[in-house]
């Protein structure tokens, strides 16, 4: 006989012959589980050894309230899982009886809200045993066991950040308490029919390679019309001679139509062009399928178009393409030369495209901003446009709101009913924004998912850097009831994802060449004491070379001049509202009293010291960047954004950015920081279980600036500290 004796739910397994549970059994539920499309809670878990042939086992399972809402989950070593039923034996005890297996098996009491729902997964997962889908590096069991969505409260709603933190006592640190609502909680709305589940397009299916590629003029004339070509073929494409061009080898499910959609920066469609195609794969021996978008050029400058390629229901692309142009006042007599073609090779993570994923699209045109949104969970999907008139002044009015909160609570004088007002309004702008941006298609299958299905939410994009993501808050569908609950994306352990950043392979950092910059200030004003607690974090795992004296920006470049592995910047950081505007970290020798540009690194720095060109040619002088830049609320700050630094590293090559959003309290950074890479280096838990880690950790400080780190990264990468 086993048990397990962690949680309200004993799981009693008895066998006839003698059998074992597994020392130190961590067992994480397998992904398609933890992506089912109604709410589940994990009630226990139980790894085990089995023998070769028991004559029968048995699992008896108690603390039940009722066994026709709970099913009983087993994943085998073999890499099958199915479920089976259980029966009620009274007294809030139920049994099933489970096939017999050679080895490792996990056996998984799972609850749902509804009978209705319980029947649903034994109908998907009962009728055969299936192979779940791959687990590489323990990600997904790190995801179960962290995420605060599958503790469920006893009407099936999800306590979100707040139930991971009353579940464990604090000490100094008291966590942000956050009120219930007065009215009462919303019914859940009517289920929709059943869809077909969304997998991975190579799954099960006939998959086959296909060739893609983008091309335009090199030079475009402002005002003017032009023409850009997409094709898709099996055989290779041969370039057209004169024009800039992209291509990539992919791999495509031949049983479903490509979906073509770009998004464009200093140019915009033509009357009547659409920005979303959808074209089916040639047959063997045809001539290429060719998409034409007709384009328009804006004002002189560069044109950008990113050219994403899908198969839906899938949100991840199979492919990301970007050509680029010079746009003149009038045509050259003699065009320059088109840059040389690259050719690459994409795939597609099943693991990645199964996780809940906002999808934004966004192109601008004369300060324009045009987001195509797209959210799937599970087998469920909902899309919206939204349009920006001035994007520009939207992100200065919703950070000029953050940045007012502390104003508004200064005059609370109790500590814990000021945190309470805080938390309110930061949830009340993320609110206005979910509703802003969604529409009740989008902000309905969020709201059905946010108990369970949104754990480790990625926001996917080709290039929006600038809107608080992590901030949104989750509403009801219009004319619903909200639960009184926080639901932030942040805290559902959020990332986000880059098209064409780099693959989730481990992030090695070598002793040395791990960098970090902590400008020790001139100035006493800007003292940041516990940026020490930072560097020491660092030291803790790595041998990093730490910098204090930088005063200039030019002393950063030059230590980023034969690449490093990690670089950390700790200290402050501002926004410069004037013209040109900029992102700036703060030197050593800054002054508090006036405006030193010379003590400044930019983001204007970081992409003459982070090349896209070289990037594309896969050199970088860093693999992993993070920037713990505070602000002291006394230096002259403009609209603050992400868009700088983000998109300068990130262009430039790196594979996993950290900055922040606004304004950050000093122990608020130095908490985050430590957590991150005490989790990170220490223990080898994934980006994205770090960053949940680091985010709770932050959050028990009390003060909202925790949800100001934005995490730019693939959630299933991780850093690997080299030994040699």
């Amino acid at each position: 006989m086993s048990r397990s004796g962690e949680g309200a739910h004993r799981i009693e397994v008895r066998f006839a012959d003698e059998a074992r549970v597994v020392p130190g059994g961590r067992p994480g539920l397998p992904p398609e589980w933890a992506a089912f499309d109604r709410p589940l809670r994990l009630l226990g878990a139980l790894e085990v050894l089995l023998p070769a042939e028991p004559a029968s086992v048995v699992a008896v399972v108690d603390g039940l309230d009722d066994a026709d809402r709970t099913v009983l989950g087993v994943a085998r070593s073999d890499g099958v899982c199915f479920a089976v039923p259980l029966r009620g034996i009274g007294g809030g005890a139920a049994t099933a009886d489970l096939p017999t297996s050679d080895g490792r098996t996990t056996i998984f009491v799972l609850g749902f809200a509804r009978t209705a729902d319980a029947e649903r997964f034994l109908d998907r997962w009962g009728a055969a045993p299936r192979p779940p889908l791959p687990r590489p590096g323990g990600y997904i069991d790190g995801m179960t066991r962290s995420m605060p969505g599958f503790d469920l409260d006893d009407d099936g709603r999800g306590g979100g950040f707040e139930a991971a933190l009353d579940a464990e006592p604090v000490a100094a640190d008291e966590p942000i308490e956050f009120p219930e609502a007065a009215e009462p909680a919303a019914a859940e709305p009517a289920e929709p029919e059943p869809a077909e589940p969304v997998e991975p397009a190579t799954r099960g299916r006939r998959v086959t390679a296909a060739h893609v590629d983008a091309e335009m003029p090199p030079e475009l004339v402002a005002g003017e019309s032009f023409e850009l070509i997409f094709r898709l073929s099996r055989e290779a494409l041969t370039a057209t001679p004169g024009l800039v061009r992209d291509e990539e080898v992919i791999r495509v499910d031949e049983d479903r139509d490509v979906t073509v959609s770009i998004t464009l920066r200093g140019i915009h469609h033509a009357p009547g062009d659409r920005a979303e195609r959808t074209v089916p794969l040639p047959a063997p021996g045809a001539d290429p399928a060719r998409v034409p978008f007709r384009l328009v050029a804006d004002e002189p400058g560069r044109g950008v178009v990113w050219i994403a390629v899908r198969q839906e229901p899938i949100e991840q692309p199979l492919a990301t393409l970007r050509v680029s142009a010079a746009i003149v006042e009038s045509a050259s007599a003699v065009p320059g030369p088109a840059p040389n073609p690259r050719t690459r090779v994409s795939g597609r993570s099943s693991e990645l495209a199964a996780l809940p994923t906002i999808r934004i699209d966004e192109s601008i045109s004369r300060g324009r901003s045009t987001l195509r949104i797209a959210v799937s969970v599970g087998d469920e999907r909902a899309v919206c446009t939204k349009e920006l008139p001035d994007k520009a002044a939207y992100i200065r009015r919703l950070y000029s709101r953050v940045g007012g909160i502390r104003a508004q609570v200064d005059t609370v004088r109790d500590a814990k009913a000021r945190r309470r007002r805080a938390a309110e309004l930061l949830s009340g702008i993320g609110s206005d924004i979910a509703r802003y941006l969604f529409d009740d298609h989008v902000n309905d299958l969020l709201w059905r998912s946010r108990t369970s299905r949104l754990s480790h939410l990625v926001v996917q994009t080709e290039g929006e850097f600038d809107l608080p993501w992590e901030i949104v808050h989750l509403v009801p569908p219009s004319g619903a009831a909200g639960d009184g609950k926080r639901w932030f994306l942040a805290d559902l352990g959020m990332t986000r994802l880059v098209y064409g950043s780099a693959s989730p392979e481990p992030i090695r950092v070598r002793p040395d060449r791990a960098l970090a910059v902590s400008p020790r200030y001139h100035d006493p004003i800007l003292a940041l004491p516990r940026t020490a607690a930072e560097i020491a974090a660092l030291a803790d795992h790595l041998a990093a070379r730490v910098v204090l004296d930088v005063e200039t920006p030019a002393a950063i470049s030059s230590e980023l001049r034969d690449g490093v592995d990690l670089l950390h910047f700790a200290g402050h950081g501002r926004w410069r509202a004037d013209e040109p505007t900029a992102q700036q970290l703060l030197l050593a020798a800054f002054p508090s009293s006036a405006d030193d540009e010379a003590s400044t690194y930019s983001d204007a720095d970081a992409r003459a010291d982070f090349p896209e060109e070289r990037a594309l040619e896969g050199v970088t002088p860093a693999s992993f960047v993070f920037l713990s830049a505070c602000d002291v609320g006394r230096l002259q700050s403009g609209p603050t954004g992400l868009g700088g630094f983000a998109e300068a590293f990130l262009r430039g090559g790196v594979a996993a950015f950290i900055g922040c959003g606004w304004a950050v309290r000093d122990d608020v950074a130095a908490r985050f920081v430590t957590t991150f890479y005490d989790a990170a280096l220490a223990r080898e838990l994934t980006i994205g279980e770090a960053t949940l880690e680091a985010r709770q950790a932050a959050r028990r400080v009390g003060d909202v600036s925790a949800l100001a780190f934005a995490v730019f990264a693939d959630p299933r990468a991780r850093l690997v500290p080299a030994r040699e």
